[in-house]
């Protein structure tokens, strides 16, 4: 004969870990033939690491004149950096205005990656 038709039903919630439960059921009035809790395990996707000098002086995730005018602001003393590490785009170990026209550079195509250099 014809596949036996069957109801699915999942209640729970879709916000933080919540927990669902499963019901297989021939029908809404039928005992079920199936029924699971199920709470899912979050996966977390690691943020990819970059190396210092790489340009983004905020950590915001991008290289970008946000970051050239934060280094320009930190060389004139009016912004201390807190991380500093990725700001000295030539590794040459300062941080300088030519820090800030190198992130300017990549940001505009110019150059390709960033750091650049090194001494």
């Amino acid at each position: 004969g014809p596949p036996a038709a069957y109801e699915v039903t999942v209640t729970g919630t879709a916000e933080g870990l919540a927990s669902y439960r499963l019901e297989v059921c021939r029908a809404i009035s039928d005992a079920c033939v199936f029924s699971e809790d199920i709470t899912p395990t979050p996966t977390v996707t690691p943020t990819p690491t970059r190396p210092p000098g790489n340009g983004d002086v905020n950590k915001d995730g991008t290289t970008n004149s946000i970051d050239a005018t934060l280094v320009l602001q930190s060389v004139a003393g009016l912004f201390v950096l807190s991380h500093p590490e990725n700001a000295d785009v030539n590794l040459d170990g300062d941080i300088t205005s030519v820090d800030a026209t190198l992130i300017l550079q990549f940001e505009a195509g110019l150059i390709d990656t960033l750091p650049v250099g090194g001494s």
